[in-house]
């Protein structure tokens, strides 16, 4: 896939995360870079995308958790409509998950 002018954005990105200083600027970054991927987000890939954001969200690291909450937060908001005739198949990631998502990890979102 040619990505064009979103490489280099995410080649920026990707350096602000490395050198973020404090994690504002972390989320922030992660918060851009998720919304450039957005663009070539395919919704064929929703199932597999938040099994695996959801995955993130179980980590033991908060900040790891976080960032993969705000991820699906984005790509849902940015892509959801594309995503409709797979609501059903997203919650049932969701909900089998839901007891083991620890409520502080979430208070970021």
């Amino acid at each position: 896939m040619n990505l064009g002018s979103a490489e280099e954005e995410l080649r920026c990105l990707r350096e602000e995360l490395t050198a973020a200083p404090d994690p504002e600027a972390l989320f922030q970054a992660s918060s851009k870079m998720a919304r450039v991927v957005s663009e070539y987000f395919s919704p064929e890939q929703a199932t597999d995308f938040i099994a695996a954001t959801v995955e993130g969200m179980l980590s033991a690291s908060p900040t790891c958790a976080t960032a993969a909450g705000l991820w699906m937060k984005v790509i849902l908001k940015e892509c959801g409509d594309a995503m409709l005739d797979k609501v059903p198949a997203i919650l049932d990631i969701i909900y089998s998950h839901m007891a083991t998502i620890q409520e502080g990890n979430m208070c970021h979102l």
